[in-house]
């Protein structure tokens, strides 16, 4: 049997082009989302909650997200994206 790969896929971490805290590494985003990261303050940027948004409970998105950040699951405290024409209308 022979594999060949058809195709690619990419994930992205955005932050607000407002927000100054532009240099995060992969360990930060990763603790971000495992609540333990709250504030932009904790990572060098001005005060203010860090909202983390991801796709939903059994999402292949999401399962490689957190297999790429090595954490076993996110704080329930998180807004899920449903990514739908309501959400993108908001």
């Amino acid at each position: 049997m022979s594999q060949y790969v058809i195709g690619q896929d990419a994930l992205t971490i955005i932050v607000n082009p407002s927000n100054p805290s532009n240099d995060l590494f992969l360990s930060q985003v990763a603790i971000i989302y495992t609540g333990k990261i709250t504030d932009w303050s904790q990572v060098g940027g001005s005060k203010g909650s860090i909202i983390p948004q991801t796709r939903e409970v059994g999402s292949g998105t999401r399962a490689d997200f957190e297999k790429f950040l090595n954490i076993s699951s996110m704080a329930l405290m998180f807004m899920w994206i449903h990514l739908n024409t309501d959400f993108y209308n908001q």
